[in-house]
């Protein structure tokens, strides 16, 4: 399995049970999709591989690691 990581600052350990997993789906849909869409564009361009970065792509997760404004882990 490949994953993606993603660390976001601020307090967000404010926000509590599913109001925070709505919020970490938002952030990815955002932010994160955008971001490899344009990665996994322009790598297959280069490679001229693009089916295999759809299928990579498909399998990815995600690891999301939240910190306070101090770099602590929340």
């Amino acid at each position: 399995m490949r994953y993606q990581s993603v660390i976001v600052f601020g307090k967000i350990g404010e926000v509590e049970g599913e109001e925070k997993r709505v919020g970490l789906i938002a952030f990815l849909e955002k932010y994160a999709t955008d971001n490899m869409e344009k990665g996994k564009l322009k790598l297959s361009i280069i490679f001229q591989k693009g089916e295999k970065f759809d299928l990579l792509y498909k399998n990815l997760k995600v690891n999301i690691e939240f910190f306070d404004h101090n770099g602590t882990s929340i």
